[in-house]
C-alpha cells in the first residue's frame, strides 16, 4: 500500500507541517501554494485570509516518518514543480469484472482530468469556481458585490459554453473540492446559459441571463451557516427562512441599485412554478419571467445530482425524469424545458456510465419523449435496451479515460 493518500482538508482542520497534494489556486487561476509545499502558520493564516475554504493535502499512512524542515520554505511560491513523492499508479487497462458502485473513482477523475486537453478545461473550472467563491465569500464580509467582477465572471462562463460536451463532464466528474453553495452556484450558471444557447438568445440577453443565475442564491448569504451547512433535516421554522432567500436576494439587489430588471427578476422568481405552487410569492406562468423559467430548471437538475451536506444525490437521469414530468404536469416552462432536454439529449450520448449492476456502459441513445427509454452499449460491444428495465439503471457518469479502445468523444 502507498504510503500516502490524498485527503481533502477544510481550512478550519489545517496545521502546521502538512504536505499539500494538490496546488492552491486563487481567484484569478494563480497559483499561490504549488503541490508538495508542507504548510506553515503563515500559510494556513494567508490562506484564511484569502478566504480559501478547502485545499487537499496527502495525509501520512506510515508511523514515525521524519519531520521537514520548513524554515526555509518560501510563504507563496509561484511555481508549479512537481511533488518528488511518487504517486499512486493508476491502472488504466480495460477491466473485465464490474466494480462496485463505492469504487475510488477520485483517482479515474484526478487522472482524466489532469491529461491534455482536459487539463485546460480543468484550470478554466476551477479559475470559474474560485473566482465564484472570492466573489460571494467578500460579499458575505462587506454586504456588496463587485458588479465588474460579477460581469466578467459571467462572460468567462459564456467562453467555456462553447463546449456543451466539456461543461457537461465538468458538472458530472469533475472533483468537487469546495463547499456545495460554490459549485451550485458556478453550475446553474453554465445550466442556463448553454439552455439560454439553445433558445438563441442574443449574446446581450445571455450576459444578463448568466449574472441573474449567478446571482439567484445571493440572499443565503443573510442566512446563517449554521443552518445552510446544517447535516440533519431543517426542522419547519429552518426551512422557511431558507425559502425566503429568493425574496432576501431581490431586496440585497435591489437596494444597490445597479442591477437591470430581468437579473432581479430571475433572483426574486427562481423557485416559482408555473401552477402557483412555488414561492416566494406564488406567481403563475403569465407573471414569471424567462429568465426564472430557465433558472428554475437548472437549478432542479444540479440541486438533485450534486453531492450536499444532506440528502440525497440522485443520478443524472432520475433528475431528467423530474424534470419532464414538472414540465408535464404544468410546473416547469415547456419551451425552456424542452430545450433543456433536446441539449442532454444531444450532448450526452456517447458518454459512459456506470450501472446499478455494476457494469459499465457507453450511452448511445436516449429518448427525449421518456427518459426511461435508454439504450446503452458495454464495452464487450454488448447493447442493452433498458426500456422499462427498473432493475438496471444508469447510476452516474465515469471518466471516459478508463476505457482505452477509443470510444470517447
Amino acid at each position: 500500500m502507498h504510503p500516502y493518500q490524498a485527503k481533502i482538508c477544510d481550512i478550519s482542520s489545517l496545521q502546521a507541517g502538512m504536505r499539500l497534494a494538490s496546488p492552491v489556486y486563487d481567484f484569478n487561476g494563480k497559483m499561490l501554494l504549488s503541490q508538495g509545499v508542507v504548510l506553515s502558520a503563515k500559510h494556513i493564516s494567508l490562506l484564511q485570509n484569502l478566504l480559501i475554504m478547502q485545499v487537499t493535502i496527502w495525509e501520512d499512512r506510515s508511523p514515525n516518518l521524519p519531520e521537514e524542515n520548513t524554515a526555509n520554505e518560501p510563504e507563496f511560491p509561484y511555481i508549479e514543480e512537481a511533488f518528488a513523492e511518487p504517486e499512486p499508479v493508476l491502472d488504466l487497462s480495460p477491466r473485465k469484472e464490474p466494480i462496485t458502485s463505492s469504487a475510488p473513482f477520485q483517482m479515474l477523475w484526478d487522472a482524466f482530468w489532469s491529461q491534455s486537453p482536459q487539463s485546460e478545461l480543468s484550470m478554466h473550472y476551477r479559475r470559474l469556481l474560485e473566482e465564484t467563491k472570492h466573489i460571494f465569500s467578500s460579499a458575505r464580509l462587506h454586504s456588496r458585490l463587485e458588479k465588474e467582477l460579477l460581469n466578467t465572471l459571467a462572460g468567462d462562463i459564456l467562453v467555456l459554453t462553447a463546449s456543451p460536451v466539456q461543461v457537461l463532464r465538468c458538472l458530472h466528474l469533475h472533483p468537487r473540492n469546495s463547499p456545495y453553495i460554490f459549485h451550485h452556484t458556478l453550475h446553474v450558471a453554465l445550466l442556463s446559459a448553454l439552455i439560454g444557447k439553445q433558445c438563441d438568445f442574443s449574446e446581450e440577453r445571455l450576459q444578463a441571463l448568466t449574472l441573474s443565475a449567478l446571482l439567484h442564491d445571493v440572499g443565503k448569504l443573510r442566512i446563517s451557516l449554521e443552518v445552510l451547512g446544517k447535516q440533519q433535516p431543517l426542522s419547519e421554522d429552518e426551512k422557511e427562512k431558507v425559502r425566503l432567500h429568493s425574496l432576501l436576494g431581490f431586496r440585497f439587489l435591489q437596494k444597490q441599485k445597479e442591477y437591470d430588471l430581468p437579473v432581479l427578476m430571475g433572483v426574486l422568481q427562481h423557485h416559482e412554478r408555473l401552477d402557483g405552487s412555488g414561492y416566494p410569492l406564488h406567481t403563475k406562468s403569465d407573471k414569471t419571467h424567462v429568465f426564472a423559467k430557465i433558472i428554475a430548471i437548472a437549478d432542479v437538475y444540479d440541486a438533485m445530482t450534486s453531492q450536499k451536506s444532506y440528502g440525497t444525490q440522485h443520478s443524472a437521469f432520475i433528475a431528467l425524469d423530474e424534470i419532464q414530468s414538472s414540465i408535464l404536469s404544468g410546473q416547469l416552462d415547456t419551451h425552456c424545458g424542452q430545450a433543456f432536454l433536446k441539449l442532454m439529449q444531444n450532448h450526452l450520448a456517447g458518454e459512459w456510465l456506470e450501472l446499478t449492476d455494476g457494469r459499465f456502459a457507453q450511452l448511445l441513445f436516449w429518448e427525449l419523449t421518456g427518459t426511461h427509454s435508454l439504450v446503452v452499449q458495454t464495452p464487450e460491444k454488448e447493447v442493452l435496451d433498458l426500456q422499462g428495465n427498473h432493475l438496471v439503471r444508469p447510476l452516474r457518469f465515469i471518466p471516459p479515460l478508463y476505457f482505452t479502445d477509443g470510444n470517447t468523444h
